[in-house]
């Protein structure tokens, strides 16, 4: 399990907690606070009612509203608790939270967002119920149950939006565990409308219901204008806010749009800049990131096909230090014959054509059976199969690249003129970067190197012109059975004979394992 930026995931999650149940306290006073006002100034009782009367049901509401609390208190206390099981479980188990609990904390706002919605809203019933037993008319019942709405809503908007932002650093944590490829929140035009809900729609809704509780002759010249108010006030606000928050969400989507691209492994593409505020910034920051990613991109390829792409994405992903490890890996070593006479008889460009086709055959025919081309040394080409990624069954597969590049070399136009001694060796050999802190390559060093170099000149001087040492063939399982002994030869700077091994016969299509 990961740790929290905060120390341990439980007490993350019991210090994010602890602000929710807070922030929904917070809001819930606030809301009452403004239910009171709202009831108590803003639209209180009519003149009609007396002074004995108003204490009366004023006594009889707060015991109402005592018994309804503490029900209500125990009811919605054990529901947040089973909530809040979904969402901290994980943490007292210590153990990564799944999906679904992923799921669950990214969801809380939503969910704690219906318990005080649903709780004003049997308090506007309960107290709307109350209020003709104590001998009130409807426009009483009306006046207690808009007010309790209106606390509700007020309640419900708040909640959501302090809960949000309280929940933010749990969020973050949470989505370590997983890519965030969907919305699991509601977007940039929902939050608004909360906003203006809770700013404007609602004040300006209180305003007009607070007329329906005056007297005649005060509704007779205020309401028409006051209604009007209001209705130019919630509309003109709807139309504006998401006006707004489509010029926020609309960019953001085309950002979105564009990322998902680059993730598909598109880097040309680019989002058009309309706007010069922090959105435009976003955008232009996009495109300077994906400019930045392209031009990666294109060095990686470039190194890649520099030391191969096996060492540039070691390179990228461990980091680079000099030094090496020791490796069992089988060489294939091969070299133009006469190059020296081919240089002085072609002209250049037709000498680097001739050679860019010997190279040609000599990378597809390693990289078909998982080899590395290590590098180009003149009219010469070194090959690796073990180094720097493992490859099981290295031998065979060095021996298969072998005969492919011998039939490649052959099927060559004959203007090429190009023939070539190939040799494979096998054994340990040490592999890393050899050089020095400004320059340095990886390579591999050791005797199977020297080895297949030496075979290979031997293998210049015999008609099969490809030659393996017979440990490596020996060692190649299956692959052995299209080899055959053909010579024993002491190596130049060898003390020793090496038996040597050629392929038998000329079958192109036989190569069992390397497709």
């Amino acid at each position: 399990m990961r740790l929290a930026p905060s120390g341990t995931p439980l007490r993350l999650v019991e210090r994010t907690l602890a602000r929710v149940g807070l922030r929904i306290l917070v809001a819930n006073l606030v809301g009452a606070s403004l239910a009171f006002f709202y009831l108590a100034v803003v639209s209180p009782f009519p003149p009609s009612i007396t002074r004995a009367q108003r204490g009366h049901i004023i006594r009889v509401n707060l015991v109402v509203f005592a018994v309804f609390m503490t029900v209500m208190g125990i009811v919605i206390g054990l529901l947040m608790v089973r909530k809040i099981r979904n969402v901290d479980r994980w943490a007292h188990e210590e153990r990564d939270p799944s999906p679904a609990e992923v799921d669950a904390v990214l969801h809380l706002p939503h969910t704690l967002l219906t318990l005080p919605g649903v709780t004003w809203l049997l308090a506007a019933t309960t107290f709307g119920v109350v209020q003709p037993l104590l001998g009130l008319g409807w426009v009483i019942v009306l006046r207690v149950a808009s007010g309790i709405v209106l606390g509700g809503l007020i309640t419900s908007t708040l909640t959501y939006l302090l809960v949000e932002r309280a929940l933010r650093p749990l969020a973050a944590f949470v989505l370590t565990y997983g890519p965030l490829d969907r919305p699991r929140a509601p977007g940039i035009l929902p939050r608004v409308v909360v906003s203006w809900l809770l700013s404007s729609a609602l004040p300006l809704v209180a305003v007009g219901l607070s007329q329906l509780f005056r007297s005649d002759a005060e509704r007779r010249h205020l309401a028409g204008p006051i209604w009007f108010l209001v209705l130019v006030g919630v509309v003109t606000g709807a139309i504006a806010m998401t006006i707004a928050a489509k010029s926020v969400a609309e960019p953001v989507s085309d950002v979105r749009t564009a990322q998902r691209d680059v993730q598909a492994g598109r880097l040309d593409v680019t989002v058009p800049v309309r706007d010069a505020s922090e959105v435009g910034l976003l955008q232009a920051g996009f495109n300077e990131m994906v400019a930045g990613l392209r031009e990666r991109s294109r060095l990686q390829d470039i190194f890649g096909r520099h030391v191969g792409a096996e060492v540039a994405r070691q390179a990228l992903e461990r980091g680079i230090e000099l030094g090496g490890e020791t490796r069992d890996v089988s060489v294939l070593f091969a070299d133009v014959i006469g190059s020296t006479t081919l240089a002085q008889q072609r002209p250049a460009d037709e000498l680097v054509r001739a050679l860019n086709a010997f190279f040609g055959a000599v990378v597809a025919s390693a990289r078909e059976e998982g080899g590395w081309v290590n590098k180009f040394d003149g009219d010469g080409a070194l090959c690796v199969f073990g180094a720097p990624a493992d490859l099981p069954g290295h031998r065979a597969a060095a021996l298969r690249a072998a005969r492919r590049l011998r039939d490649r070399l052959a099927a060559l136009p004959p203007e090429t003129g190009i023939v070539a001694g190939v040799g494979v060796s096998s054994g340990l050999v040490t592999a890393g970067n050899v050089g020095a802190e400004e320059r340095f390559e990886y390579t591999v060093i050791g005797d199977p190197v020297n080895e297949a170099a030496r075979i290979t000149e031997a293998a210049k001087t015999r008609p099969e012109r490809v030659l393996a040492s017979e440990p490596t063939v020996l060692g190649a399982g299956e692959e052995a059975a299209y080899w055959r002994r053909v010579a024993e030869v002491t190596l130049r700077g060898r003390a020793a004979p090496t038996a040597l091994y050629a392929p038998a016969g000329g079958d192109q299509a036989a190569y069992p394992h390397g497709g």
